[in-house]
């Protein structure tokens, strides 16, 4: 959840959930609220080799390859494997780049760039960098 004043004050909370059997995405489902109003909502789901989005008016296959890691899983695992990762929110892989040391940039299908930096193979930071505001999320036990 994070709240920021960009011109108009932001109060953006978001939920992902991902499931997966033998490194394998099988499915994904992501909230945005803003305000604690339902902004945008996906649910994708593995059906044979290839990924519905099962509300995607416009896109309903997003992925005719297996997804192997995911936004969501790279919270929990360090990407040391996986360089292509699935953005539930773009519905699209994005490019991960080992910069050393455990830190991670992470390209989204957008184009936008974040750096996740890992301890002990969990997430310990992210930073966002943007045109109008600049973020660093950071776990908190």
């Amino acid at each position: 959840k994070i709240q920021l004043k960009v011109i108009k004050n932001y109060d953006v909370k978001s939920i992902t959930d991902a499931v997966y059997k033998n490194n394998v995405m099988l499915k994904s489902s992501m909230k945005t609220y803003d305000k604690e109003v339902l902004d945008e909502e996906k649910t994708i789901v593995k059906d044979d080799m290839t990924y519905l989005c099962t509300d995607c008016k416009n896109v309903p296959t997003v992925s005719q390859e297996l997804i192997y890691s995911s936004v969501s899983k790279m919270y929990f695992e360090e990407p040391i494997q996986n360089k292509k990762v699935y953005s539930e929110r773009f519905l699209g892989f994005g490019i991960v780049t080992d910069l050393g040391n455990h830190t991670y940039n992470y390209k989204l299908p957008n184009g936008d760039v974040n750096v996740y930096t890992y301890k002990n193979g969990i997430i310990e930071s992210i930073k966002v960098d943007r045109l109008l505001y600049n973020l660093t999320f950071k776990l908190v036990e």
